[in-house]
């Protein structure tokens, strides 16, 4: 099976967008995954962070497992390699799949794109 350029590249943004989401970096799920503070930096609700273990986040296996679901590098690479490289793989460019991953990709292409010259 040959997958083009193209479609790899769909499939790259759509992971990048996902991992956004999946971490919290994006505001949209940045308070159900890091939770809401308030002016002081205090945890008004815990985010799904803040629940693995509050009290302990500095330490231990739940710290680690609290680091690989907000870390970009890490998100990604399990994004990447559990659900992305899947469907790039056995699916290419059926639209069932390539739709969904088009409309992540946009979204990433677009977000970046009005970041540039912003800031």
């Amino acid at each position: 099976m040959q997958i083009n350029a193209l479609v790899i590249l769909i499939y790259a943004l759509a992971t990048a967008r996902a991992t956004a989401l999946a971490t919290g970096t994006d505001e949209i799920t940045r308070p159900y995954v890091r939770g809401t503070f308030n002016d002081d930096g205090e945890t008004v609700t815990p985010g799904l962070v803040g629940r693995i273990n509050p009290d302990e986040l500095e330490r231990g296996w739940r710290h680690l497992l609290a680091y690989l679901l907000t870390c970009q590098w890490c998100a990604s690479t399990w994004l990447g390699l559990l659900v992305f490289a899947p469907l790039a793989w056995w699916h290419g460019n059926n639209p069932w799949a390539l739709v969904p991953c088009l409309g992540l990709a946009f979204s990433m292409a677009t977000g970046m794109i009005s970041k540039m010259g912003r800031e």
